[in-house]
């Protein structure tokens, strides 16, 4: 079963399931040979599924993708007022 990481799972974890460390970063897919580890580690919140990686917000921002799509500032139309000073006397002399 392939499992997508949500975080990095420790050495000493990955040795006990049996799974290689520098395989299980977060947003790494991974197969898991026995179903039982994979869904322990699903059940536990370390890895998802394959299709529910594709919404999940920890796996998407370990991979690099942005939360929310680049939006283009509005262009403002129009003519500048000419800076006015009302109320203030000045006197030459």
């Amino acid at each position: 079963m392939k499992v997508v990481f949500r975080t990095n799972l420790g050495s000493m974890d990955a040795k006990k399931l049996g799974l290689k460390e520098k395989e299980c970063r977060a947003g790494a897919t991974v197969d898991v040979h026995d179903k039982d580890v994979a869904e322990s580690l699903i059940k536990d919140g370390l890895a998802v599924t394959q299709e529910d990686a594709k919404t999940d917000p920890l796996v998407l921002s370990a991979q690099g993708v942005p939360d929310k799509p680049e939006v283009e500032p509005p262009t403002v139309t129009g003519l500048a007022k000419p800076a006015e000073v009302k109320g203030v006397k000045t006197e030459l002399k």
